[in-house]
């Protein structure tokens, strides 16, 4: 979280340095709704372990089960590999942190009920299922979501041990 604090106020001293969001509009300009919470989402209220990958916007409170195949981290394809290395492949050797954590639940319960989620967007580094059937009774507020899912990966692909199955 602060790494983000801290890249998001750059992002913002340079939008206004060009004249801020009143005088033009740039895609950062979203970002003054932006509410950073200082704890990870979950698929449940309390605390987990975080691992703090060496790229921190691959973070995760997830480990790789069974590690990871050889054939990614030494895919002929640079952006394979790359990401795996970089985000994966830091993680079973990174920091941890205990943080507390919350569900998307927890988070909608406290928007006014009449106010409708137009489009949430999930990047939990294997955990958006998780994330987003934590929503439970609050799911019908919400239109539209995106989230990665891995599709049932061959054995030894598994990012997540204990993700249903896409089928």
């Amino acid at each position: 979280d602060k790494q983000l604090g801290q890249d998001m106020e750059r992002v913002a001293g340079e939008v206004a340095a060009r004249g801020g969001c009143k005088k033009r509009w740039e895609s950062f300009c979203v970002n003054q709704r932006l509410v950073v919470f200082p704890s990870a989402v979950s698929n449940e209220v309390g605390h987990a372990t975080f691992h703090l990958a060496a790229n921190p916007y691959c973070s995760s409170l997830n480990t790789v089960p069974g590690g990871l195949d050889e054939s990614l981290i030494n895919n002929p394809d640079s952006e394979v590999s790359n990401v795996m290395k970089a985000c994966w492949g830091s993680i079973d050797k990174a920091k941890v942190k205990e943080v507390p954590t919350v569900t998307l639940a927890s988070i909608l319960r406290r928007m006014p009920k009449h106010i409708r989620v137009k489009y949430i967007k999930i990047d939990a580094q294997g955990q958006d299922y998780k994330i987003l059937m934590s929503a439970e009774e609050q799911m019908p507020r919400i239109e539209y979501v995106r989230f990665e899912m891995q599709v049932d990966p061959p054995a030894g692909r598994k990012m997540v041990a204990d993700i249903p199955s896409y089928a």
